[in-house]
């Protein structure tokens, strides 16, 4: 999953280890931007679009069944 629980507050180097593990070697600056984009569009604070995200298999959030 990428979520971490409130509970299991993850420290900066457990942050980085999953930086790493997940950006593309060499396209950090695409790959965060990516990001930005994808939650402006999908991921939204107030009104995700769960139904249609790529990701909601490993998303903790999105597992919930969440199919507005």
């Amino acid at each position: 999953t990428l979520a971490f629980r409130t509970e299991d507050e993850p420290s900066t180097s457990d942050l980085y280890a999953l930086a790493e593990r997940i950006a593309p070697e060499g396209r950090s600056g695409d790959f965060t931007h990516a990001l930005i984009d994808f939650g402006a569009a999908v991921c939204t604070a107030t009104d995700p679009n769960c139904a249609d995200c790529a990701v909601r298999d490993c998303c903790e959030y999105g597992g919930n069944e969440r199919d507005e």
